[in-house]
């Protein structure tokens, strides 16, 4: 008798737990297959929104960077404008090309290029300080758009500009001073020197960053 009313009781129990257990672990299916799909999406969601994040930071990084090179290639130009020897190549160039090449080379510019004060749109360079480029490396038009830009605005403002030419070619941080004879006050032409944003420049950038970057226009 006894046993009978344990095996009863038993089997009570049992079906007792089958009826809790089986609606709960249905609920858990339920909950895992709608919430799986939502986590997921939460999570990439996060995913992508820090990988933007970061993005946002290199290139917040790398625009200061190179801010930070166009303020300095303005400064070299209008140094160097107040220069003895640069004053003095405009009336004797022969005489000044050794020190040109001096001030070039102590102040790391890639270029240190000088114009007359009569510059005009197509005009050669009174004085050529830069690399020598392959032809399939010449500098595009827009970089040279830009560059006489600013040597016509360093002429008619009468200050020191900069700007940053992105070209398929040979993109340049350049900047740009008129230049005055120290006896007559009398402008005698435009300096022009430039960084050009080569491999090296750009290596530079990603070393200081930590990370691996590459500036392009257009694709």
């Amino acid at each position: 008798m006894l046993e009978s009313m344990q095996k009863l009781i038993r089997e009570k129990y049992l079906n007792i737990q089958a009826k809790l257990v089986f609606p709960l672990a249905i609920t858990i299916l339920l909950l895992v297959a709608v919430l799986s799909p939502l986590t997921n999406r939460l999570i990439n969601n996060r995913i992508e929104q820090e990988a933007d994040r970061r993005l946002n930071e290199i290139a917040n990084s790398v625009g200061a960077l190179i801010q930070n090179s166009e303020t300095l290639i303005r400064n070299h130009a209008a140094l160097l404008a107040n220069q003895p020897e640069l004053q003095g190549a405009f009336q004797d160039l022969g005489t000044y090309t050794t020190l040109l090449e001096r001030d070039k080379g102590t102040l790391s510019l890639q270029e240190l290029s000088l114009y007359k004060a009569d510059f005009k749109s197509g005009d050669q360079a009174y004085y050529y300080g830069g690399p020598v480029v392959a032809r399939r490396l010449q500098v595009s038009a827009d970089a040279v758009h830009i560059r006489e830009e600013l040597i016509n605005e360093a002429i008619k403002g009468q200050a020191s500009v900069s700007s940053v030419a992105i070209t398929p070619q040979n993109s340049q941080i350049i900047g740009a001073a008129p230049v005055y004879d120290s006896k007559t006050r009398k402008l005698v032409g435009v300096i022009v020197a430039a960084f050009y944003m080569d491999q090296n420049y750009i290596n530079n950038i990603s070393a200081i960053i930590n990370t691996k970057v590459a500036i392009v226009k257009d694709n």
